[in-house]
């Protein structure tokens, strides 16, 4: 279950595990869809109203124009509230060898390849054999990174800065968004739209990144007193145990740590992990316990990789296993936040300053005629074998 919050604008349809309470002081220009009931209600664009309000990285109107042409999966406002729509089972991201073995791509940088098919490496220390071994620092704040195909994390991933290319990272662990990310060449959609066929072949080849980890999604630097302080009281809400897939307990998401009474994760995510996992403790190899929204860096070596100014805008399609967690908005961007792209969650506990806009990319719906050929998605015969195994209490898709 879950509430839409204030000052969230949402270029998409919303759909949740239960029950959802919407309000009148954010925006849903998109369906709505919950296995429980609807709450409330919230506002919606008109068309022309739409055509004029909405970002270019908003999906297209159905119909795009005046000259009423169909565009299945774009926007058109309809109030109803699709309520005791049956649980929709969200898949997972499995067992990471097996997506090791299928994955077929390359992360690259100024020409020279960072990551090929598979990154399991040593981490940022550069010392073989400790804490941080299988994690990868990308930063593309200075010269674009460039993704093509699907590429394995065996760790944690940081990302920030400007990306290129078509592909997907996934993710053994945590991904952490660090600072702005951003497309070099992102998709627009003008509206209205007199020639949507048009815009659509000129899209297609532009920048898609997704991101999917194995445990959450975290924005932000987690050091840092002001996320602390927005962000812990979120985390240590416990809730009602839920199955979780067996391969997530090998990072801790069986919180007694009893295989013999299934896999069953509390929703602490303030707390040690419950295996035991290890995170650096400073330079050298020394290590204290990790937490579950922790990277396996020590504290001053991720710190550093942020930016001060926080986390404006991500321009990505974001899943995770458990948790999309963190602090978003800057102080540049007048406290404001866009994420452009889908997330898919099972937790959100995130914090933002002004306003929070999410705009769903048209170019990965399953009907839309500008559904891209996500071939670099072939690592993700990883994700649907455990789905039926793990029972999804509330979770909220926007697209």
């Amino acid at each position: 279950s879950g509430t839409l919050r204030n000052n969230m604008v949402i270029n998409g349809d919303i759909r949740i595990n239960g029950d959802y309470n919407l309000n009148n002081s954010s925006s849903v220009n998109g369906n709505r869809y919950a296995s429980g009931k609807f709450t409330k209600n919230s506002p919606q664009l008109s068309l022309s109203a739409y055509w004029n309000a909405a970002p270019a990285a908003a999906r297209p109107t159905d119909p795009t124009g005046a000259n009423n042409i169909d565009w299945p999966m774009g926007y058109f406002p309809d109030k109803t509230k699709n309520t005791y729509q049956g649980r929709y089972p969200m898949p997972l991201v499995g067992e990471m060898p097996a997506l090791a073995a299928s994955a077929a791509g390359r992360i690259s940088q100024n020409g020279a390849d960072l990551a090929v098919n598979v990154y399991s490496g040593h981490g940022p220390d550069k010392i073989a054999g400790t804490a941080d071994d299988g994690c990868l620092v990308l930063d593309g704040s200075k010269s674009p990174l460039t993704i093509q195909g699907s590429v394995v994390v065996m760790g944690d991933l940081i990302i920030r800065g400007k990306v290129g290319g078509q592909g997907t990272i996934y993710a053994g662990r945590n991904v952490h968004i660090v600072g702005d990310l951003s497309y070099v060449a992102p998709p627009a959609w003008p509206k209205p739209d007199t020639d949507p066929a048009k815009t659509a072949a000129a899209n297609a080849g532009k920048d898609l990144l997704i991101l999917a980890a194995k445990g959450n999604v975290v924005v932000g630097n987690y050091t840092s007193s002001a996320w602390s302080n927005r962000v812990w009281g979120l985390m240590a809400n416990s809730a009602v145990p839920r199955e979780v897939s067996a391969s997530d307990a090998a990072i801790g998401y069986d919180s007694d740590n009893n295989p013999a009474n299934g896999f069953l994760f509390d929703g602490r995510y303030n707390v040690v992990e419950a295996n035991g996992g290890r995170r650096l403790a400073g330079a050298g190899t020394n290590t204290v316990p990790r937490r579950y929204y922790e990277s396996s860096l020590a504290d001053s070596a991720f710190s550093a990789l942020c930016d001060a100014d926080n986390v404006p805008g991500i321009n990505a399609a974001v899943f995770c296993n458990h948790g999309f967690i963190g602090n978003l908005g800057s102080s540049a961007a007048g406290g404001n936040s866009v994420l452009n792209g889908a997330m898919a969650c099972r937790d959100e506990l995130d914090a933002f300053y002004g306003t929070f806009t999410i705009n769903w990319d048209i170019r990965l719906g399953s009907r839309s005629r500008e559904r891209v050929n996500t071939y670099f998605l072939s690592a993700s015969g990883g994700t649907g074998g455990d789905a039926a195994k793990a029972s999804t209490i509330g979770w909220r898709e926007i697209h």
